[in-house]
């Protein structure tokens, strides 16, 4: 059962990275996937780069997840 709950878990940090690094590098495409269909206009560029700030932000947590875990286990 362990080792089930450590895949779950690669997979999920992976999914959440994997979302950041891509709002990160192409935050315009993640909008046309998420909002583009409600939207009447092209939002303004704030927008855009806010979320790239935003996917920043999302790539650092399970980096910063698995740092903590790492030194956890090799104290």
């Amino acid at each position: 059962m362990p080792q089930i709950v450590n895949i779950v878990s690669w997979i999920f940090l992976g999914i959440f990275f994997f979302t950041g690094l891509i709002n990160f590098i192409n935050p315009r495409f993640m909008w046309k996937i998420h909002e583009e269909w409600k939207a009447t206009k092209e939002p303004p560029k704030s927008l855009f780069i806010i979320r790239r700030i935003i996917g920043f932000i999302i790539m650092c947590i399970p980096i910063a997840w698995l740092s903590f875990v790492y030194y956890m286990a090799h104290m």
